[in-house]
């Protein structure tokens, strides 16, 4: 299983070519996406913001539903393990967004797909960029 940070679920879905090719191969060769609702929660929050704009002008909770049947994405759920999880980690990434997709992916021990250069130094975290 690989889980997708927010961004890369936006890219996937609006605009592959913002991937590097080896997400992109790994996202293919994977037999098991995954992400968090907590990504939805951050689409919405940035598409009221103004900060993105879905393609085909989707509200965010279409655009995330559709985004998941579309390509067969799991849906992690959030619980309070996890949630705590997110806080005990080391202070290296400070958007608690993306500490809960860590503690995810340390928790699943599963790779995460991102472009953040933040997220490679929990040592513990494998990610693929």
């Amino acid at each position: 299983m690989i889980i997708l940070d927010t961004c890369a679920l936006v890219w996937l879905v609006d605009s592959p070519h913002n991937l590097s090719k080896k997400a992109l191969q790994n996202i293919k060769d994977s037999d098991s996406l995954a992400v968090l609702p907590i990504s939805a929660w951050e689409i919405a929050l940035k598409c009221r913001n103004g900060g993105i704009q879905m393609k085909k002008n989707m509200d965010p909770l279409n655009w995330y539903s559709e985004a998941l049947t579309d390509y067969g994405m799991k849906e992690i759920q959030l619980n309070a393990q996890l949630l705590c999880s997110s806080v005990l980690l080391p202070p290296i990434h400070r958007d608690p967004c993306d500490r809960i997709i860590i503690a995810a992916a340390i928790e699943y021990r599963c790779a995460v797909v991102t472009a953040d250069k933040v997220f490679s130094k929990y040592p513990q975290l494998e990610v693929v960029w």
